[in-house]
């Protein structure tokens, strides 16, 4: 997750591709998912901005290999900020590396694994996203994820999530409608790039 291409890591792609290859060295496609938790690239905020010409040259690096894969993954707010991942880079993504983004309820893969089916879903967090739905559409919209994170053949689910935040408005439709989710499920989220502080008098984590 947050890999950030345009930034620190062009220096470093081919090493990243050759590192996650021997990662992977022993692993059997029938029996290996990649989740990506987003921000493939970087929009002009607070840095350079991922250019067309820094996906072309340093994608191939860094994903190398791993189209062998089943690859799932979710968009971040950089990626969402950036028109060229739109226009161009997510196309290339999803035809040459593989990777299928779960966007909805409805874009749910089941993965086989040792004779247990596991579920694979993308839950849509970014900021701009859900608070700027109205409630009455986020509420439908999260009932339907509730709906499938609880219904099928699966024995758990792995959700993937750009920005842990947005995990609460699922939290507070659970809470307003006495449901829970029965299943086990496991949330893995990106965004912090590694750590998130929680100050009290500022703001809930």
């Amino acid at each position: 997750t947050d890999v950030h291409i345009g930034g620190n890591v062009n220096a470093l792609a081919r090493q990243v591709g050759l590192g996650m290859n021997a990662l992977l060295n022993d692993s059997t496609p029938r029996d290996t998912v990649i989740i990506h938790g987003g921000d493939f690239v970087s929009r002009k905020v607070y840095m350079p901005g991922t250019t067309r010409e820094d996906m072309k040259k340093y994608i191939p690096h860094v994903f190398a290999g791993l189209h062998r894969f089943t690859n799932v993954g979710v968009i971040g707010n950089h990626d969402h900020g950036n028109p060229d991942f739109g226009t161009y880079l997510r196309g290339k993504l999803e035809h040459e590396q593989g990777i299928d983004f779960l966007e909805k309820p409805e874009d749910m893969r089941y993965f086989e694994y040792n004779g247990h089916t596991i579920a694979l879903h993308g839950l849509h967090t970014l900021g701009n996203y859900l608070p700027l739905l109205i409630k009455s559409e986020r509420d439908e919209l999260l009932d339907r994820y509730i709906q499938t994170l609880n219904h099928g053949p699966q024995l758990i689910n792995i959700c993937a999530l750009h920005n842990p935040d947005g995990l609460h408005f699922l939290l507070e439709r659970l809470r307003e409608t006495g449901r829970k989710i029965d299943k086990k499920t496991l949330f893995l989220a990106g965004h912090a790039h590694g750590g998130m502080v929680d100050l009290p008098l500022a703001r809930k984590i």
